[in-house]
């Protein structure tokens, strides 16, 4: 299904050049081929129209979120990764002075990904999630809600960004889809 995937999707150069990005110290860090199949399977399922993606590293899966949603908001601690995933995905990198986010988040690069907009903030998962599930949080409305999410961040705190997602309200209670990777 996977290699299907890659010869006829609009992402799959997208695909190729961030598996090319990744250092091969790191190759092991990117999902493996029966979590992008899982993934691509719920992405075509749910239909979603905006999705965030809890670590980045080379942009593999923001591509592949791009190719299925409207909006992708893709969120890393690695301000290195980000900048090379940004690279990859052809994304113009957005001053500190443009920046719609308040510290400590950063929008690193925005742009369009096989027709979908997609942001790259440079945060740890916990600090952006918990600036998304404050109610008074300045955060704009699509960047606190989401139908479909993916987190393949610090497996150590997975646990802890399914509940904000559940119960923070980040994640749409009706219909929300949640993919976990981790392994």
């Amino acid at each position: 299904v996977y290699e299907m995937y890659r010869a006829t999707s609009v992402a799959a150069s997208f695909v190729a050049a961030a598996e090319a990005a990744a250092s091969p110290r790191a190759a092991h860090l990117l999902s493996d081929t029966h979590c992008t199949a899982v993934l691509r399977a719920a992405l075509r399922r749910q239909a979603p129209t905006r999705a965030i993606e809890l670590g980045t590293f080379t942009g593999r899966a923001t591509a592949l979120l791009a190719a299925h949603c409207g909006h992708v908001v893709s969120v890393d601690v690695d301000e290195h990764q980000l900048n090379a995933a940004a690279r990859v995905l052809r994304l113009r990198a957005v001053s500190a002075d443009g920046a719609c986010l308040p510290p400590p988040l950063r929008l690193l690069a925005t742009g369009t990904v096989c027709g979908a907009r997609v942001d790259l903030v440079h945060a740890s998962a916990a600090s952006y999630l918990e600036a998304a599930t404050v109610r008074a949080a300045p955060l704009p409305i699509q960047l606190r809600t989401f139908d479909f999410a993916f987190i393949d961040a610090d497996k150590r705190h997975a646990a802890d960004y399914v509940h904000a997602m559940v119960h923070g309200g980040v994640l749409r209670r009706n219909g929300g889809v949640l993919v976990v990777d981790n392994a």
